[in-house]
């Protein structure tokens, strides 16, 4: 049986966090219902029946990005909005735990899981929902869309640094340009571990020698637009973090709830 206890104890956090718990609410309306949402999928052949099945209903269909993508991850930092992971088969609790910790760094998750998942422990670690991939479809887009509505009912979840790049640094994006804006987009330094596993792919993480290879090309990278991109060890532990390093450079941080 789930673990009611744990149900209990994420309902009462959201209704902490947050000021309107109703679908029906009448300021969810507007924004993200009526726009296209995002599904980031572990196995992206076996998600495609599904996305095809929901686009049958009266849900507006995600846009389907495998894991590891980093069109998924731009779009998010850009305009964040609960983003739907898919999980077509079973896998570790614990790997589907910290793949929902990291990409619930940027954004609410709404996680699709196969018969057998202790949902107890997805919310535990983070996901906004969790949703047996299996039910009727048209009862699963309704609950995808009573979500959505609810997110644009109560807004972005917190406040959170944001870069401001010059118009320059948009053009040709690239590895550089998300792994500099992913640094940038939290207060909270980013570990080793979550950006191998945020920038790996369904199947396995991103090796770690690519990943140290990529953080000292993006050194000289943010360094063109006046960051510095700083490399911590402490306790066995390897984090990185990214500040202006000019203080009379253009402002490239901003603090909003956007």
């Amino acid at each position: 049986m789930p673990d009611v206890s744990a149900l209990v104890r994420r309902l009462s956090h959201r209704q902490h966090q947050y000021h309107c718990l109703s679908p029906e609410c009448p300021s969810s309306a507007a924004g993200v219902v009526g726009t296209a949402g995002v599904m980031v999928t572990l196995h992206r052949s076996a998600t495609g029946p599904l996305l095809r099945a929901l686009r049958s209903s009266q849900m507006p269909p995600p846009m389907l990005y495998p894991w590891g993508s980093r069109h998924v991850y731009e779009s998010l930092l850009e305009t964040p909005r609960p983003a739907i992971l898919d999980v077509p088969r079973s896998r570790s609790p614990d790997c589907l735990e910290e793949r929902i910790r990291v990409l619930g760094r940027l954004a609410p998750v709404i996680a699709l899981v196969p018969a057998g998942v202790d949902a107890s422990r997805l919310l535990d670690a983070g996901a906004a929902n969790v949703l047996r991939r299996d039910m009727p479809v048209r009862e699963l887009a309704a609950r995808l869309l009573a979500d959505q509505r609810w997110f644009a009912a109560v807004g972005a979840p917190a406040p959170r640094r944001q870069s401001v790049l010059p118009p320059s640094a948009h053009s040709g994006r690239g590895t550089g340009w998300l792994l500099l804006n992913l640094l940038l987009s939290s207060e909270r330094p980013w570990f080793w571990h979550e950006l191998c596993l945020l920038l790996g792919t369904g199947d396995q993480p991103l090796d770690r020698r690519a990943l140290r290879a990529r953080v000292e090309r993006l050194r000289w990278y943010a360094a063109r637009y006046g960051v510095s991109v700083r490399v911590d060890v402490r306790w066995g532990l390897t984090s990185f973090t990214a500040e202006p390093s000019i203080p009379s450079a253009p402002c490239l941080l901003r603090t909003d709830r956007s």
